[in-house]
């Protein structure tokens, strides 16, 4: 287990001084699916907990980053990771661009709306493009690109039956709080036939609820491959390695006049 903290980049740098990462990673997302499924509003609740009700649709692609430090709850190790995440416009005219921003991307998040049968049978689309991608690479190349599959819109599927037996102040909404979706036994056949290719795991959310938002992200988290990470000393040197050669080979370039 371990503990997330988003961090606004202005801060980051206080927060080292009183908690330095002992690795870091650079993790690139992508997100595909169709127009208007949600993607930009999961990014958004995710980026700074809001929510915008008419959020206008993506024009090509949108690029966000962000600081992420993950703390160890066993070994109190503390990680930095160096959140990239590209949304991309779900419109079938920018669907040529779209190869652009999931090469060498770590995880691509396939995103559907829980109300919308369309919308799943084009996240098919986007699955077989992933997989012929991935397919693509070189033998033995890694890390494997991860593909996980996401639910939007979940607050307008009927909410369940509520157990009376406890207390309203003690209720809390969460993704099994709904019923499932009209098609969801296709769902579960088709991550079946697509194991090996997409994650078994798949997200119910609502970016309007604040539901499945943390828990996906804290799912892609935990599950880095290992291979990404690298020492935060080692980056540390590189770096000051870096600034050392730039300084001298300005210093054989000034003018000797």
């Amino acid at each position: 287990m371990s503990s997330i903290s988003n961090l606004p980049n202005r801060s980051a740098t206080s927060v080292f001084l009183t908690c330095q990462p002992s690795r870091i990673a650079d993790l690139k997302l992508v997100f595909l699916g169709e127009s208007s499924v949600g993607k930009s509003s999961i990014i958004q609740r995710f980026q700074n907990n809001t929510f915008n009700e008419g959020k206008a649709s993506t024009i090509g692609a949108a690029f966000i980053s962000k600081k992420i430090l993950r703390k160890e709850t066993a070994s109190k190790n503390i990680s930095l990771i160096n959140l990239q995440i590209w949304d991309t416009a779900g419109q079938e005219r920018f669907h040529n661009l779209t190869p652009l921003y999931y090469r060498n991307s770590n995880v691509a998040l396939v995103v559907f709306d829980l109300t919308d049968s369309f919308s799943f049978q084009k996240a098919g689309y986007w699955i077989s493009e992933l997989k012929d991608y991935m397919n693509e690479g070189s033998e033995g190349e890694s890390p494997r690109l991860k593909v996980i599959l996401v639910g939007s819109k979940l607050d307008l599927l009927p909410l369940k039956p509520v157990n009376d037996e406890i207390p309203p102040f003690e209720r809390k909404l969460q993704a099994d709080s709904f019923q499932p979706c009209p098609f969801n036994s296709q769902i579960e056949s088709f991550l079946a036939a697509h194991r090996g290719i997409v994650c078994r795991k798949w997200f119910r959310t609502s970016s309007k609820m604040n539901i499945g938002i943390a828990e996906l992200f804290h799912y892609i988290f935990e599950t880095i491959d290992a291979s990404l990470y690298h020492s935060y000393d080692d980056q540390k040197a590189k770096k000051s390695s870096m600034t050392i050669d730039l300084h001298l080979r300005a210093t054989k370039a000034s003018c000797q006049c």
